[in-house]
């Protein structure tokens, strides 16, 4: 069983996650919240620990950096998958720098969102199938490919 938990300013988005996530028998949904300091000032998975993946919104109202952000939740154990309404390859490039393990646009399926967090916990980069590639940059870490939600590999190297 994987353990998710999504940090998101928007309600809907959250409500309708709870309700998505909720249908898949091997993801389980331990916190939903507003900030990844309301996340992390509450243990949201089983006896304390850390969500497998968190489900994180670039943008939060709250201003915070979005390299911050990521940090946090890497150093309290959790994989970083990132979702946004912005397809930006500068964003997606930094976010990945700062430790995120991959980045989706809001508009994918659940079997897409579904492949990204087993593609995560796997060890893998998982990337919007219409995002901008973060190829050719150095994104992934030592030990860790990336590939694309929809199964296709992504280069991870630079080019010279």
């Amino acid at each position: 069983m994987i353990t998710v938990a999504v940090v998101d300013d928007d309600r809907m988005l959250l409500d309708g996650m709870r309700s998505w996530l909720g249908s898949v028998p091997e993801l389980r949904l331990v916190a939903t919240a507003g900030t990844v300091g309301e996340l992390l000032a509450v243990p949201a998975g089983p006896a304390g620990t850390p969500p497998d993946v968190v489900l994180l919104d670039l943008v939060l109202r709250d201003a915070s950096a979005p390299a911050d952000n990521i940090r946090r939740l890497r150093a309290a154990g959790s994989r970083v998958l990132m979702i946004s309404t912005v397809p930006d390859r500068t964003r997606i490039i930094e976010a990945l720098r700062a430790g995120a393990d991959g980045y989706l646009t809001k508009d994918n399926d659940l079997p897409t969102l579904v492949a990204a967090v087993k593609d995560v916990v796997a060890g893998h980069g998982a990337h919007s199938p219409n995002s901008p590639s973060p190829a050719p940059m150095t994104t992934a870490p030592p030990g860790r490919s990336s590939r694309r939600a929809n199964g296709r590999s992504c280069s991870t190297t630079p080019r010279a």
